[in-house]
């Protein structure tokens, strides 16, 4: 069985997170991506959404690396909802730092504006559609397979961020073998290994689907809902050898 693991990502770095550890981090586990939440009412006054100031730190701290940390641009909100009406402003400034962009609370119903901003190439991106049911997997996988100038994808969170474990709430029961598809939900270091497994055992991580990736984001907080970027390393650590060799 080939693993198709290409990343992890781990999600809610605020501005209490240290971005020298998450560069040295970065350097020794050059697989992992770094979801930085943005929205626009919350940024800088709540845990989990860092200030703009911290973000031009991490951006400029990247960039001054020999080989920039994986970045991805989560858009939570109205910056959410104005991409998915076909408002490109959302994507402003991003391209030069977040190669991925994930819109969180994705919804197929709605998104006719996003499939026509989508039309015409924008630069350097791939978009991840969040998809909470299975129900809305298939939608997205649809709006997925419309999107043709730029790569698109979807995460499977029946969480949202809440800590709802992901293998309680059922793994889909199919998912298109072209699609890059990411898996999310109450992951954390005791049981990523487990988690892996059965996403192997059910056919998501084998070579004849496209490239997977897990998030996980509650899972690795502390007490006070700060990343701890000591559970951080424990889960990159247990995932080393499942990863694809980064190249």
């Amino acid at each position: 069985m080939t693993v198709t693991l290409t990343r992890v990502t781990i999600s809610g770095a605020d501005d209490r997170t240290s971005i020298p550890e998450m560069r040295a981090i970065s350097k020794e586990f050059p697989f992992v991506e770094w979801g930085i939440l943005l929205s626009e009412s919350r940024m800088g006054r709540d845990a989990r959404y860092p200030s703009r100031s911290w973000i031009n730190r991490l951006t400029d701290e990247s960039h001054a690396m020999g080989k920039p940390m994986q970045l991805s641009a989560h858009l939570c909100g109205s910056y959410a909802r104005s991409l998915m009406d076909g408002d490109i402003r959302a994507l402003s400034g991003l391209a030069d730092h977040f190669h991925r962009v994930q819109i969180n609370g994705f919804d197929a119903a709605v998104a006719a504006g996003f499939m026509e901003a989508t039309r015409d190439p924008l630069p350097n991106f791939e978009f991840i559609l969040q998809a909470q049911s299975e129900r809305t997997l298939h939608a997205c996988t649809w709006v997925a397979s419309m999107v043709t100038r730029n790569t698109c994808s979807v995460l499977f969170d029946p969480s949202g961020g809440r800590n709802i474990d992901l293998l309680s709430a059922g793994l889909p029961r199919r998912a298109e073998a072209w699609l890059p598809l990411g898996f999310a939900g109450g992951i954390s270091p005791e049981n990523v290994v487990s988690v892996v497994s059965r996403l192997e055992g059910h056919g998501f991580l084998t070579g004849n689907r496209a490239l997977t990736w897990i998030d996980m984001e509650s899972g690795v907080r502390s007490g006070d809902d700060a990343l701890d970027l000591g559970k951080v390393v424990d889960v990159l650590t247990r995932m080393k050898s499942r990863v694809r060799a980064w190249e």
